[in-house]
């Protein structure tokens, strides 16, 4: 559990964090959630924003109504947030969808084998710890503390629905498509003509894009060796 882990293994791994250092590798899980639940909540405003919650309200999004909440969800991401926060959001949100499938296989193969002592993770215990990180008021007042169990149920949907195209903003096609597709036609023209040059005296070039392709390709070699 997140509330489980040693306040020793939380300090030291805000220490590498803020440093920058690589993770060791006897840090325990719970101290891992534990600080990326600090670091979402410590953020200076929400990933929806202080305005969502209010709107949340105003639009009477209510706990358990899942076509609302993913009407509210895919108007607020596409329209209303900075791509920053909302590729923040969807990432996050992605990655415990992703956490909470892999909980679920794990905890089926223990009930398989006769072991009931484990708590899986799902979407609803993710929600409950995380959701402050996504959506809370400026203030906390009694009437915004009374939308709480909306909040949650909101973050709750948000998880389950992560990889749903519609939520998604940006480029959707492969980038390995629109780079064979001439996507980078824009910074082509300079590039074509230096390599024409090049190709007059027989020492032709390779364009940035395609240099760039491959050291990333040498690199991605370096590190699976």
């Amino acid at each position: 559990s997140v509330f489980d882990a040693e306040a020793s293994d939380i300090y030291r791994l805000v220490d590498i964090v803020d440093e920058g250092r690589p993770f060791d590798r006897d840090i325990s899980p719970a101290a891992l959630w534990c600080v990326l639940q600090m670091w979402v909540t410590c953020l200076p405003s929400p990933l929806f924003s202080f305005e969502a919650i209010e709107q949340l309200q105003k639009q009477q999004v209510k706990a358990g109504d899942m076509e609302a909440q993913h009407r509210f969800l895919v108007d607020l991401v596409q329209n209303h947030l900075a791509r920053e926060s909302a590729y923040v959001a969807l990432y996050l949100s992605s990655f415990l969808h992703t956490m909470c499938q892999t909980a679920l296989q794990r905890q089926n193969e223990l009930l398989a084998e006769g072991d009931t002592t484990k708590t899986p993770l799902t979407p609803n215990l993710a929600a409950q710890v995380l959701a402050p990180g996504f959506i809370r008021p400026r203030e906390m007042t009694e009437e915004m503390y009374a939308l709480t169990p909306d909040v949650v149920s909101l973050v709750e949907t948000l998880i389950n629905c992560a990889e749903e195209p519609d939520l998604w903003i940006g480029r959707r096609e492969d980038p390995k498509t629109l780079f064979l597709a001439g996507a980078f036609d824009d910074s082509s023209d300079s590039d074509d003509d230096s390599d024409a040059d090049s190709a007059a005296d027989g020492k032709r070039e390779p364009s940035a894009a395609a240099t760039s392709v491959s050291g990333a390709d040498a690199a991605a070699t370096s590190t699976s060796g």
